[in-house]
C-alpha cells in the first residue's frame, strides 16, 4: 500500500509539473475542418497512410527544417501533408510543436480527409489532394486582442509601413525561408513588433500577393476605426502578426527579437502572476487529496497489520488445539470440528453453539467466577445442561496453561470428578465445557443428607474429589 501511495504522489507531482509547464505553443490557436469534404472510414488504407504521415513523416522532418511537404501512399488513398514552423523557432521546439499538432488534429478533426491546425509556433495540414504552390485563400482566419489603440489612424500608418518593409525583406533577403521579423519605434516609450511568413515553395510574387491580401483584412474600414493593439492573420499559405510586445523566440533559426519593451516587462509580470495563481489552485487541490491518501494509507496499513496479527493468533490457536488433540487422539479441521479419535472421544464445540446455550453469556446464566474467569450454565438444543468455563484474557492463563488443563482434565477419570465434555478455542474465546452439577454441594453427593465421616479405608479412594473445585 505504501508503494501505491508513493506512485500516486509521484504521479500528482508529474501532473503538477505538466500543468504548470504547459506553454502557449502547446495550445492550438484554431483549426479548420471543412464540412464539405467527405470523411474516411475506420481501418481504411487512407487512415493508415494518414497516420504514417502525421506520426512518422512530418515528425521526422521537424528537426531539419522549418518547412516540409510530404506524401504517403498511392492513389486513391494518397495523403499529402505539410508543416510550417515560425522562422525564429528552435529545431527542438519545432519538432515538439509538430508532434503535439499531429495528435490534436486527429482529435479536433476526426475522420476528416482535409484539415489544418494552427499553433503559435507551427501549423500542420493534410489533404487528400495535392497542395499547389500558389496562394490558397480557402483557409484564412483572423485573431486580435480585445483592447484597441487610442490613435488608430497613426497606428495603421505605422503598421502598413512595417509590413511593407517585412514583405520586401521576406521575398528578397530571406527569400529561401520567406520569413521576416522586425520592430519599429512608434513612440519614445513604445515598440511595434511584426512578423510575416509564407510557405517557402511559393514564388516571391505569390508570397507578396498572399501577404497583401492578409494586410488588407487588417486595413479595412472597420480597423480604421477600431484597431486592436495586437492581431494576426492565419492562413494555409502565409500569415502575419503584430504586437506591442516581443513575441519571438531569441536564438532560433530566424532573426532574433529586439530587447523587450516596457510593455513586455509588464506582460511578463502578468504571466508570472497567472502562473502563481495556477500553481496555487493546483496545490490547493492536490494537497487535500494527498492528505486523504496518506490517511487512507495509514488506516489500511494498520488494518492489514491487525488482520495479520489476528490471523497469526488464529494459526497459533489451531496449532495448539491440534497439539492438544493429538495428545488425546484426533485432530482439528479448518472448520473448527474435531475428527473422531480412535482412542478417545473429545469434541470441539463451535462458539455459536456455546453462545446459544448460554444466551450469549448472559448474567442470568452466570454460576460464579474463579481466578481464571467466569463459569456459566448452558442448555444445549437437546436439553442437556452443561457448565462453561470462560477463560478471561486478563487472567494470566495463557495457551500453555489452557493446554495443560485440557490434557489433565481429559485424562482424569474418577466418579467424583466433574467430567470434561469438550472445549472451544475460536476467535478470542477459550472455553472449557464440563458436565453440569445441579446446585448441590459435593458433600451432598458424597455423604447424603446425614453428615458423617468417611471410614479411613475410603480416604485414599476419595482423595481426588477436591480437585474438581480447582476448575470452578
Amino acid at each position: 500500500m505504501a508503494s501505491i501511495l508513493i506512485f500516486l504522489l509521484a504521479w500528482m507531482l508529474v501532473l503538477l509539473n505538466i500543468l504548470v509547464g504547459v506553454k502557449s505553443a502547446e495550445r492550438p490557436l484554431t483549426d479548420h475542418c471543412p464540412s464539405t469534404i467527405s470523411n474516411y472510414t475506420q481501418g481504411s488504407n487512407f487512415q493508415s497512410n494518414h497516420n504514417r504521415l502525421l506520426y512518422r513523416s512530418l515528425y521526422n522532418n521537424g528537426g531539419n527544417s522549418i518547412y516540409a511537404k510530404v506524401t504517403e501512399g498511392a492513389e486513391p488513398d494518397k495523403v499529402h501533408g505539410v508543416f510550417l514552423c515560425r522562422g525564429d523557432v528552435a529545431p527542438k521546439d519545432c519538432q515538439k510543436c509538430i508532434d503535439v499538432a499531429s495528435v490534436q488534429i486527429l482529435r479536433l478533426c476526426p475522420f476528416k480527409k482535409q484539415a489544418i491546425i494552427w499553433y503559435d509556433q507551427c501549423l500542420v495540414r493534410y489533404s487528400n489532394v495535392s497542395f499547389a504552390s500558389t496562394p490558397d485563400p480557402s483557409a484564412s482566419l483572423g485573431l486580435s486582442e480585445v483592447q484597441n489603440v487610442s490613435r488608430p489612424d497613426q497606428f495603421m500608418e505605422n503598421l502598413r509601413t512595417m509590413f511593407d518593409n517585412l514583405t520586401t525583406q521576406a521575398t528578397t533577403v530571406n527569400h529561401k525561408l520567406k520569413y521576416a521579423a522586425n520592430s519599429d519605434e512608434i513612440s519614445p516609450f513604445q515598440q511595434l513588433y511584426g512578423m510575416v511568413q509564407c510557405l517557402p515553395d511559393l514564388s516571391a510574387e505569390d508570397c507578396r500577393t498572399c501577404l497583401k491580401t492578409d494586410l488588407s483584412r487588417i486595413s479595412n474600414p472597420f480597423f480604421n476605426v477600431y484597431v486592436p493593439i495586437g492581431g494576426r492573420i492565419l492562413g494555409s499559405s502565409c500569415n502575419l502578426r503584430y504586437e506591442l510586445y516581443s513575441f519571438l523566440s531569441p536564438g532560433g533559426r530566424g532573426q532574433e527579437a529586439p530587447p523587450p519593451s516596457t510593455n513586455q516587462v509588464k506582460e511578463d509580470k502578468g504571466k508570472n502572476t497567472s502562473k502563481t495563481k495556477l500553481i496555487s489552485i493546483i496545490v490547493g487541490v492536490i494537497a487535500p487529496l494527498a492528505v486523504v491518501l496518506a490517511g487512507t494509507s495509514f488506516y489500511l496499513v494498520k488494518r492489514r497489520k491487525l488482520m495479520e496479527r489476528e490471523a497469526d493468533e488464529s494459526r497459533q490457536e489451531i496449532q495448539f488445539l491440534n497439539t492438544v488433540l493429538e495428545t488425546l487422539g484426533g485432530d482439528v479441521s479448518n472448520d473448527g470440528f474435531r475428527s473422531e479419535s480412535r482412542s478417545q472421544e473429545f469434541p470441539v464445540v463451535k462458539l455459536n453453539i456455546i453462545r446459544a446455550a448460554t444466551e450469549n453469556f448472559s448474567e442470568e446464566n452466570k454460576l460464579g467466577e474463579g481466578g481464571f474467569g467466569p463459569v456459566y450454565k448452558g442448555t444445549l438444543a437437546n436439553g442437556i445442561a452443561i457448565a462453561i468455563k470462560r477463560l478471561s484474557r486478563t487472567s494470566g492463563q495463557g495457551l500453555k496453561e489452557f493446554k495443560n488443563e485440557v490434557v489433565l482434565i481429559a485424562r482424569l477419570q474418577h466418579r467424583n470428578l466433574v467430567r470434561l465434555l469438550g472445549c472451544c478455542l475460536e476467535g478470542n474465546e477459550a472455553l472449557l465445557i464440563y458436565q453440569f452439577m445441579p446446585n448441590k454441594s459435593l458433600d451432598f453427593f458424597l455423604f447424603g443428607s446425614t453428615f458423617y465421616y468417611l471410614a479411613y479405608i475410603y480416604h485414599e479412594a476419595e482423595i481426588g474429589s477436591p480437585t474438581s473445585y480447582i476448575f470452578f
